[in-house]
């Protein structure tokens, strides 16, 4: 895991957007939406998704789900995160980055980068995994905190 500093620049250049996570939870509305909007081929989403179509050339959830179960024993990740990777993925594993990130979006602008890395960085440590209630009390501490007023003790 690379740790940025105030100040530091990190560029980063690709030819296409990344994916991420398990490719069999994805959800099969977001990949309908792709295929219809020419970002995705069928073919690519039979191969990565293991999608099946219908006869109407509609997602069949069923035989998807069928297709996915077949192939889980063999699908692995092409590369193995290191263990500090791992144990930050299992303090904040992907439902609490995006409510992270949503509840960030209720704040003003000029706090959101600032509230995310506090937040982030007093919790990674804090706790083995990230839970709603945990979240929601650090982010809303946090604000005070970054204008300076004194937070009382609980």
């Amino acid at each position: 895991m690379l740790e940025l500093a105030q100040g530091d620049i990190l560029r980063i250049t690709s030819s296409t957007g990344g994916a991420f996570g398990d490719p069999f939870e994805r959800d099969l509305g977001s990949i309908a939406r792709e295929i219809e909007n020419g970002m995705l081929s069928r073919e690519r989403a039979e191969l990565i998704y293991c999608v099946a179509f219908g006869p109407q050339g509609h997602i069949d959830a069923v035989a998807t789900a069928e297709r996915q179960k077949k192939r889980r024993g063999h699908y692995a990740p092409d590369f193995k995160f290191c263990n500090e990777r791992e144990r930050h993925d299992k303090a904040w594993p992907q439902r609490s980055r995006r409510e992270l990130a949503s509840l960030a979006l209720t704040h003003e602008l000029r706090i959101r980068s600032q509230l995310v890395e506090r937040v982030h960085h007093r919790l990674v440590d804090a706790v083995a995994s990230v839970d709603q209630e945990t979240l929601l009390r650090t982010i809303g501490e946090e604000p005070a905190r970054l204008s300076g007023v004194k937070v009382a003790a609980r």
